[in-house]
């Protein structure tokens, strides 16, 4: 009896796994480990209504949101991280314009420890 194979192609895996309205996780090892395939691979498929969740948020979410894959952003913080600078940065213009756009939605969490 042999086992079925483990592994499967990223084309394969968002085929089965992501449909069109499902919330992603993108990014969770922070910037050195953005899955821009996984990303392109959404794009190619023409997923839409994605909600996108992560620690951060960069140039792959700029990308997703640009090929109109993207309804909502959830992240601790929105923008280009290698800059430093927030999504109103010119590095970020997609970001920057579908957040001005009222008919979607994006939530950051501010980490500032004030006292």
């Amino acid at each position: 009896m042999t086992a079925a194979p483990k592994l499967i192609s990223m084309q394969q895996a968002i085929a089965e796994h992501v449909p069109s309205g499902s919330m992603v996780l993108l990014g969770a090892q922070l910037e050195q480990m953005i899955p821009f395939a996984a990303g392109h691979e959404l794009i190619r498929q023409g997923r839409r209504d994605l909600t996108l969740v992560g620690p951060i948020s960069d140039i792959l979410f700029d990308q997703l949101i640009g090929a109109g894959c993207v309804s909502h952003v959830l992240a601790a913080w929105v923008g280009n991280v290698s800059a430093g600078v927030p999504w109103v940065c010119p590095s970020c213009p997609l970001i920057r314009r579908w957040a001005a756009t009222c008919s979607r939605k994006m939530a950051t969490c501010a980490s500032s420890h004030r006292r």
